[in-house]
């Protein structure tokens, strides 16, 4: 995860350069093109598991949605009115503990979109590109969630209840590797905004110090 977060990372850190030795130059352009192979690879993944989540019932679009639209709030009417647990294949506790997993994911989207904004420290291809991370996650998160909710619905017989609950474990153990990337992403953006800040203030002291504006 930290090396994909990395990945993702390198695309923004490559705009934030404007002069370098022409060995490094040179270095870079060599791997720049399989980082945008990988970051591709990786957008491609996420763009086919939020596909797949669209193909579920409306409810689960419709939850999809919000989540997209980040409207999303775990309320217990609401979550009761979208489950019907089977208290065989996963209490309640566990149901709202994962839905709440995705609730958090989605709280963290939201707030590093509005600090990448109000930081002024990208650039507007940085500010979508990020932006751009962030939807995905929050689509795969959505597609997920919606499956982990037609899983621990009762009245569904294809399947035994012992595969059923191996699929809610892997759902849950999906959305918690999205909250662990939502986490370490945004620790890395921030830091990033951070360095950033700080070159910008020692640029800034330098062209003081020679006479310049």
């Amino acid at each position: 995860m930290k090396k994909l977060i990395l990945l993702i990372l390198l695309g923004l850190t490559s705009q934030t350069v404007s002069a370098q030795r022409s060995r490094e130059w040179i270095r870079q352009k060599k791997t720049q093109k399989q980082y945008l192979i990988e970051q591709i690879a990786h957008f491609k993944l996420y763009y086919e598991l939020a596909k797949n989540g669209y193909q579920t019932a409306q409810l689960g679009l419709e939850l999809i949605s919000d989540i997209k639209n980040r409207e999303f709030t775990l309320h217990k009417n609401r979550f009761d009115s979208l489950l019907i647990v089977k208290p065989k294949l996963v209490s309640y506790a566990q149901a709202t503990g994962t839905a709440k997993l995705a609730e958090n994911t989605i709280a963290l989207c939201n707030n590093l979109s509005v600090e990448i904004r109000s930081s002024g420290m990208f650039t507007g291809s940085q500010v979508s590109h990020i932006n751009r991370t962030l939807n995905l996650l929050l689509s795969d998160t959505g597609s997920v969630l919606s499956d982990f909710n037609q899983e621990i619905k009762s009245g569904s017989f294809s399947i035994s209840d012992g595969q059923r609950v191996q699929r809610i474990g892997l759902y849950h153990k999906q959305i918690l590797t999205n909250y662990e990337f939502a986490i370490n992403f945004t620790s890395e953006v921030r830091l990033m905004a951070q360095q950033k800040k700080q070159l910008k203030q020692i640029t800034d002291n330098v062209r003081a110090l020679q006479g310049l504006k």
